[in-house]
């Protein structure tokens, strides 16, 4: 058995048989790359962007996009519907004050970022 062993590996490295290659492990990256693409791959998973997630019976702070409120009215008519809707002003023209059942009738492309209060 130990013989038929050293005969297969004797012919891995034989020279006689040019078209076989020795078979030696590809190098490793050094530590700093790997620790580096490490950090790297947990930043994204801790900064990717996640889909907003609307819980029931919370108040959001929501950033929207006027625009996509209700396309075709002026910023002006748009902010008079959100108010008539339920939403509060804030001193930012962009950000408003609702509950999660108020928000839920925005179109979800139009809420750029929501954060509870």
């Amino acid at each position: 058995m130990r013989s038929e062993l050293m005969d297969a590996i004797s012919f891995y490295v034989n020279p006689k048989f040019p078209s076989i290659q020795p078979i030696a492990p590809k190098p490793l990256p050094s530590k700093e790359v790997v620790m580096v693409a490490s950090i790297v791959r947990l930043l994204r998973i801790i900064f990717r962007e996640r889909p907003i997630e609307l819980k029931p019976g919370v108040r959001y702070r929501a950033t929207l996009h006027l625009a996509k409120v209700r396309p075709g009215m002026s910023q002006a008519d748009v902010r008079n519907w959100l108010m008539t809707m339920g939403f509060s002003p804030t001193a930012k023209p962009e950000v408003w004050k609702a509950d999660e059942k108020h928000l839920s009738r925005l179109p979800r492309e139009s809420i750029a970022k929501a954060e509870k209060l």
